[in-house]
Formats: structure tokens, sequence, C-alpha cells
């Protein structure tokens, strides 16, 4: 019911602002061009020129969050390349069907045998060791430290990327949410009906639109 609600808000304000809401939801700043191209026609463009401004903030924003995530996205997909590349040619690694989990006990544990030995002496159970008759999950990194610290530099490194391109996807969505309260914010400045409030009781808090008819 939540989400009904909310996309029937969403369909509300859109049809009620015109397209700039819609705008806004799709490019940052597109929809306060849009609204300074409707306000243009009957006031004194010099009182508009902060809706111009507003709009090169968030198409800047925007611009240079969709690098941060092309950019993260691709390096860390290049580390992820690398260190699986070194754990097979140094630890003899097959990564079919593998998961993260499985590459980080590969960059924390010198081989297969180790990691279940200290496993098994932790937990007192063989439940979540690796069976060493099993090629497919066999490494061993001939106890050189050195090669392993380096696969372990590029898969935290590619990790903390992934992590980034995650914060990256949030900034978009956060972008966009402040770009349509702008719209608003704009329209009701300039004598637009809609209009918006906080609120906030003992169990919930949140925000209220309103449409005068």
């Amino acid at each position: 019911k939540k989400i009904i609600k909310i996309l029937f808000i969403v369909s509300f304000s859109t049809i009620c602002m015109g397209s700039s809401v819609l705008r806004s939801m799709f490019v940052p700043g597109w929809g306060e061009m849009n609204e300074y191209n409707i306000l243009a026609d009957k006031h004194d463009t010099n009182n508009l020129e902060y809706i111009k401004k507003r709009s090169n903030n968030l198409l800047i924003a925007e611009g240079v969050i969709w690098l941060g995530f092309l950019f993260s996205s691709d390096f860390s997909k290049s580390y992820k390349n690398d260190y699986k590349n070194y754990g097979i040619q140094y630890a003899g690694v097959n990564w079919s069907g593998k998961s993260d989990l499985f590459a980080a006990h590969v960059g924390n544990y010198n081989s297969t045998i180790e990691y279940n030995d200290l496993t098994r002496m932790l937990t007192g159970s063989s439940e979540d060791v690796y069976d060493i008759e099993d090629p497919n999950y066999v490494w061993d990194w001939q106890n050189n430290t050195s090669l392993r610290r380096q696969y372990d530099d590029m898969r935290n490194k590619s990790e903390q990327l992934d992590e980034l391109k995650t914060l990256m996807i949030a900034a978009l969505a956060i972008n966009r949410i402040a770009s349509v309260f702008d719209v608003m914010a704009i329209s009701r400045k300039h004598g637009g009906s809609f209009s918006f409030d906080t609120y906030e009781e003992s169990d919930e808090a949140g925000f209220k639109l309103n449409y005068n008819f």
C-alpha cells in the first residue's frame, strides 16, 4: 500500500507540475531549466537567474557522479581480472563458480590445507572446510607471502571500488530527489499551487504534498 501511495503521489505531482518533475527524475537540473523557460514569459529574467545556477550545479553534480560511477566500475573490474589471473598463475586457483568469500580466503590463507586446519581449530567443526580431494577448491601460494599479499591488495582495491560504485548509485538517486524538491520549491515560490511540508510524530516522520484546487 505504501508503494502504491508513493507512486500515486509521484504521478500526481508530475501531472500537476507539467513535465518539470519528470524531467528532474531523468536528469537533475533539466526540470529547473524547464521551470525557468516557463517563468521567463511572465517574470523578470534577472529574478530567475538563481534557477539557472541551481540547474547548472545539479547538472555538474550529475556529470561528476556519473564519471565516478563509470571509473569505479571499470577499475573494479580491472582489479578483479588482475587478482583472478594472479591467483591462477601463482596459486593454481580455479575460479569457476567461486564466491567473493572464497576469493577472500585465498588472500588470507597460504593454502587450502592451512585454511582447513585453522577453521577446524577455531570452530571445532569441519562444516566450513573445503574438500582438498576436489581440485576445484585447492589453492597454494607455496608459502610466498609477498605474492599472496599482492593478490590480496588487488582484491581489496576491487572491493573498495565496487563499494564506491554502490555509493555513486545512491548519489544519483539523491541528486534526483534534490532536483524534484527544488522544482517544487521554485514552483511554489513563483505562485505555483503546489506546496509541501515535513512532519514528525512519535512513531514516524515524513513529508506531505499539498495541492490547492
